[in-house]
C-alpha cells in the first residue's frame, strides 16, 4: 500500500517529511522481523509506530483515530490489516500466506468523524485552519 505521494485535501502526516505538511512532527514504524523457531511463522517482533504529534496521539487515546499496519504479499495476493496501540507488540503471520517479497506499511486513519480538526504542528500554510475529517480517513 502507498499513500506517499497521494494528496488530500487537508494536512497530513507523512513517514516522508518531503510529503508532509507537519512542522517537527515524526511518524515511522520500526519493527525486527524474523522467521519463528518452528518455521511456521513470518513475525514482526517490537512492532512499533514511532509518532511525536501530540494531537494525533490523542485522538488515538481517546478511540477517534488508530494506527492501522497493512501487511501485503504481492504473490500470494495476501493482504492483511492490524490494529496496533501506541506500545509495540509483535504480529505472527503464517508462512503459509506468503512467497518472496512482504510490504508493511502503517497510517492513522480517523475511527469516526472528527470536526474541527487541527494540529499546533501543521505548516505555516494552515496554521489558521481546521478540518472535517470524515470516519476512515488517513491523517
Amino acid at each position: 500500500m502507498r499513500i506517499g505521494k497521494r494528496l488530500f485535501p487537508y494536512p497530513i502526516l507523512n513517514s516522508e517529511k518531503l510529503y508532509s505538511q507537519f512542522e517537527n512532527s515524526a511518524f515511522s514504524l520500526q519493527y525486527d522481523e524474523e522467521i519463528s523457531e518452528d518455521n511456521q511463522y513470518y513475525l514482526l517482533n517490537n512492532l512499533k509506530c514511532n509518532l511525536t504529534d501530540k494531537n494525533l496521539i490523542d485522538l488515538i487515546s481517546a478511540g477517534k483515530a488508530e494506527i492501522s499496519v497493512i501487511v501485503e504479499c504481492p504473490s500470494t495476493m495476501i493482504r492483511q490489516r492490524y490494529i496496533i496501540p501506541l506500545t509495540s507488540v509483535t504480529i505472527k503471520i503464517p508462512l503459509t500466506d506468503l512467497n518472496g517479497k512482504v510490504n508493511v506499511s502503517a497510517f492513522v486513519a480517523a475511527k469516526e468523524d472528527i470536526h474541527d480538526y487541527k494540529s499546533e504542528d501543521f505548516i505555516d500554510d494552515y496554521e489558521h485552519y481546521s478540518f472535517e475529517i470524515e470516519k476512515h480517513d488517513i491523517l
